[in-house]
């Protein structure tokens, strides 16, 4: 059986891209016989700083964005930006 590694992007885990892409997921799998392996990125994003984006061009905003964010544990990435 092929398989596949599904890395999630930015504030995404291997869950919710697993979820995002169902519809795909069920393509590839039950009528392909692909296998498909979500991960989780290792690289933790502790401060909206690190960010290459702003979650919101409102302050108040931007912080409700990034509680949200940590509170779902989607503050993650696969890899530290270049610098860090």
């Amino acid at each position: 059986m092929p398989k596949l590694l599904c890395l999630p992007g930015f504030l995404q885990s291997g869950t919710v891209f697993a979820e995002k892409s169902s519809g795909i997921r069920k393509l590839l799998t039950k009528k392909l016989g692909y296998e498909l392996d979500y991960i989780d990125p290792p690289v933790v994003i502790s401060s909206k700083e690190q960010l290459p984006f702003k979650l919101s061009a409102d302050p108040q905003e931007e912080a409700e964005r990034w509680d949200d964010v940590v509170a779902k544990n989607l503050n993650t990435m696969l890899v530290a930006p270049h610098g860090t």
